[in-house]
């Protein structure tokens, strides 16, 4: 088990950073579900598992969870209920120090850490993975 990333609640659907820098990762300490759950949050930690982890800016009172990275370890796509109860994938830019940054607007046009993306929504009750 890598400290800081296990025990504690669920830890699941890690995903490291192509960089091998991070490991972002859903967890939730209560709840009753999985990733579906309400609980659900992405946090995130050094891949070395030298410090705590720390639960991202980008999270919502909904489920955030599926956390996937770029290729090029700059962006954390990840999959939300946060609009209208379904699951869309959402992107955020991620800085060196492995935190979300502010520099998008979102679909309203306000200025944020998080967008979706509208070619990942379907109008059904559907799930997503960003891979």
């Amino acid at each position: 088990p890598l400290p800081g990333a296990s025990g504690d609640g669920f830890n699941y659907y890690p995903s490291y950073s192509p960089n091998g820098k991070w490991l972002a990762f859903t967890r939730h300490v209560d709840g009753q579900h999985t990733y579906a759950d309400e609980a659900a949050d992405v946090y995130i930690i050094p891949a070395d598992g030298t410090q705590n982890p720390a639960r991202l800016a980008i999270n919502s009172e909904y489920s955030d969870s599926w956390p996937s990275w770029s290729p090029d370890s700059k962006w954390l796509g990840f999959s939300s209920n946060r609009k209208d109860g379904q699951f869309d994938v959402f992107v955020s830019p991620i800085g060196e120090n492995g935190l979300p940054y502010e520099m998008v607007y979102d679909e309203e046009g306000n200025r944020s850490n998080v967008f979706k993306l509208p070619a990942a929504s379907l109008p059904q009750d559907e799930e997503f993975h960003p891979v």
